[in-house]
């Protein structure tokens, strides 16, 4: 090999291209001169509360493992590490951190210990800012594509021992897009607008008002005028001299300053960078406690657009990657129970499990284990009912004797 083609291999890298690589570990600078990265967005209110509520209602979901045969869906007992995925972390905080990963990141990771035996031992999800992703380029005339590998802490593992979680991303990408990255300017904007907040108010900046002296007053003298204004201070700032009467003398006068149209919009920008950050993560604005234009007619409908358009992508991303890493039995499937996140009150639940009694299909212990209680004693809440007074569409009553034509049905 020539000289030329070893210094170029050198400086070749077998990682992701520029557009692939993770987000900077010191962030990016948005066009407001705040550089923001994850654990700075992560100190913004907003950000805090969409990361959170999704990781929570991910983690809180009842996960179970089902097998189908043909059209009938039977529960299969979870695997060990499902139960208790290694020493240190729930089942909760497994799916947490994972949900928390993704929209922080753009990527969640775990690693899968396994026994000498192959078995899955334990899981542990890993920070997906210290975890490259990388693929081998394809050698001369190969026509597949190398499987992606992972390396953390300086030792590089297979995708056998890595599972790789991805947020939204597009074709070609290794790793999935981080929002944080994606939308740096728009969180600079609001970051900026906070600490813009707390520079006004910390320095105090806007004085509520100045002491106005008349023009032949003259040149007064320095101490005169640090005296009055120490003097005004003292016997009017604070909670305990407020609406306290003063008095001024040598003809000046107390000129009170508002507020400017500018500086009231600043209320106005930090409501629209709330809503603006609710949307990056697909929160309805009431989730994060912006209840402006909420009302209780459109809370409900809220909540279901909520786990249909916000929690189960993020559920279906995680099914679906368990699935095709093979951590399950072969035919088993991964199922979350979103109804929790969809209950309603109690006369509401009420009426809609005597509805499906009625039409026959849930039976008393199916509702018993969706109110998460024991079925009833020797079998009694297993069995399917339905009305006696319904007849199949198009059949009509024979003549004759009405109250037997029910049971001259046809079979």
């Amino acid at each position: 090999m020539s000289k030329i083609r070893q210094i170029a291999k050198a400086l070749t890298s077998t990682e992701e291209p520029f557009d692939n690589i993770r987000m900077p570990r010191f962030g990016s600078r948005s066009r407001t001169g705040i550089t923001v990265n994850r654990d700075r967005a992560l100190r913004h209110a907003a950000v805090w509360a969409c990361i959170r509520n999704r990781a929570e209602d991910v983690g809180k979901l009842p996960a179970r493992v089902v097998e189908y045969q043909g059209t009938e869906r039977l529960r299969r007992e979870s695997p060990p590490w499902l139960q208790r995925p290694n020493p240190e972390t729930t089942t909760f905080e497994l799916f947490e951190r994972t949900s928390a990963s993704v929209d922080s990141d753009g990527n969640a990771f775990w690693y899968v210990a396994r026994d000498r035996l192959g078995r899955i031992a334990e899981v542990w999800p890993l920070p997906p800012h210290q975890t490259d992703v990388f693929r081998d380029p394809p050698k001369r005339g190969q026509t597949t594509i190398n499987p992606k590998r992972f390396r953390y802490g300086g030792t590089e593992y297979s995708a056998d021992e890595i599972v790789h979680f991805t947020g939204f991303s597009l074709p070609g990408r290794l790793r999935g897009l981080s929002p944080i990255e994606q939308h740096m300017h728009t969180l600079g904007l609001s970051i900026a607008a906070e600490e813009y907040g707390e520079s006004w108010f910390g320095n105090g900046a806007t004085p509520s008002g100045i002491v106005e002296l008349p023009a032949d007053a003259g040149v007064p003298d320095p101490e005169v005028l640090a005296e009055m204004q120490d003097g005004i201070a003292r016997d009017h700032s604070g909670l305990a001299n407020a609406h306290r009467p003063g008095i001024l003398y040598g003809g000046a006068k107390w000129v009170p300053l508002t507020i400017s149209n500018e500086a009231s919009q600043f209320l106005e920008t930090r409501n629209y960078q709330l809503r603006d950050i609710a949307r990056i993560f697909r929160q309805p604005p009431h989730k994060i406690g912006d209840l402006e234009r909420a009302t209780f007619s459109n809370i409900e409908h809220q909540a279901i657009e909520y786990v249909s358009d916000t929690i189960l992508p993020t559920v279906s991303r995680i099914e679906a990657t368990i699935l095709a890493a093979g951590l399950l039995d072969p035919g088993h499937h991964l199922k979350f129970n979103l109804g929790v996140l969809l209950r309603g009150d109690t006369l509401t639940r009420y009426q809609a499990y005597a509805l499906a009694i009625q039409w026959g299909w849930l039976c008393p212990d199916d509702i018993r284990e969706l109110e998460d209680l024991n079925p009833i004693p020797d079998g009694a809440g297993g069995t399917y009912l339905r009305p006696m007074n319904m007849i199949p569409a198009g059949w009509t009553l024979p003549s004759g004797d009405q109250t037997t034509a029910h049971t001259e049905a046809p079979a």
